[in-house]
């Protein structure tokens, strides 16, 4: 398998917190007036999509974190 063909570990982490936020923001809307022993599914909800949201945005500095290093290498073995 080539390296263009496996998904890069950034590109996970933003899939995997947007997959997190959408599960939270399902509880959240459909989930306000249940509850179930201890904890109401719509708090579970909204610390879900705070959790998934700023997993998203780790994946997101990653990718350019990693874009930035990138680009700073071939600068510099261009010789500029």
């Amino acid at each position: 398998m080539r390296n263009s063909d496996r998904m890069t570990s950034a590109t996970k982490t933003i899939l995997t917190g947007l997959a997190t936020f959408a599960v939270g923001t399902a509880l959240w809307l459909f989930g306000l007036d249940t509850q179930i022993f201890i904890f109401t599914p719509s708090k579970v909800g909204v610390v879900l999509m705070v959790v998934g949201g700023a997993e998203a945005l780790y994946g997101v500095y990653r990718t350019w974190r990693h874009s930035s290093k990138a680009a700073t290498a071939s600068r510099s073995s261009d010789g500029t």
